[in-house]
């Protein structure tokens, strides 16, 4: 999926039990953080949540700006008997949570 440079979308897919996917797609920066933090709200409102999966495998270009707001995600999400975690990612999102070492942090296993 291609989507213009400075847009972000985001689609939220229950996969049963309190389990929400949520697809990431297009920039994750500056530029984005307003409309994921909106989309990722409305998304997740008023919904059972127990596990968020984040797929960022249509991630295209990620930022410390994306990243501070994957941190935010988690933070928000996670306690009691919620959590969330990366499924996967793009390589862009790979090398950006390898550089920084922070993979573990969000459950994240890179593919070797």
């Amino acid at each position: 999926m291609s989507t213009l440079p400075g847009r972000v979308l985001v689609t939220a897919e229950p996969v049963g039990g309190g389990t929400w996917r949520i697809t990431v797609a297009g920039d994750l920066d500056l530029s984005t953080t307003a409309d994921f933090r909106a989309r990722m709200t409305a998304a997740l409102t008023g919904e059972e949540l127990h596990l968020l999966q984040l797929d960022l495998e249509q991630v295209e270009f990620i930022d410390v700006a994306g990243i501070r707001q994957l941190i935010q995600l988690r933070n928000c999400v996670n306690g009691g008997d919620r959590r969330m975690e990366i499924v996967s990612a793009s390589p862009a999102v790979d090398f950006v949570l390898t550089i920084l070492n922070i993979g573990g942090f969000f459950g994240y296993s890179p593919p070797r």
